[in-house]
């Protein structure tokens, strides 16, 4: 079986929001979409941060590239990546 999961039907995404993906913030964020979650041909990144030690899924070199800025930078002090938006 596949461990992606479906957001096809409005009460699969109404399960994912209860679950908590999409919702948090520094450590406890679960971001929305995830690595394993998207079928890709393309590069994609688990790319562990150190500013709260927490694994980002990240799904192109570009998404990537602009991370690695954030995480260097001292203004910033939370990354959430891949949130829906209301």
């Amino acid at each position: 079986m596949s461990r992606r999961r479906s957001l096809a039907r409005l009460s699969s995404i109404d399960s994912h929001c209860l679950a908590g993906f999409g919702q948090g913030e520094g450590a406890a964020y679960k971001p929305w979409l995830r690595i394993q979650d998207i079928p890709s041909l393309g590069r994609v990144h688990r790319i562990k941060g150190w500013k709260h030690g927490r694994v980002h899924h990240l799904l192109s070199d570009l998404e990537a590239r602009v991370f690695f800025i954030y995480e260097w930078s001292l203004q910033i002090s939370d990354i959430r990546e891949q949130y829906p938006r209301n």
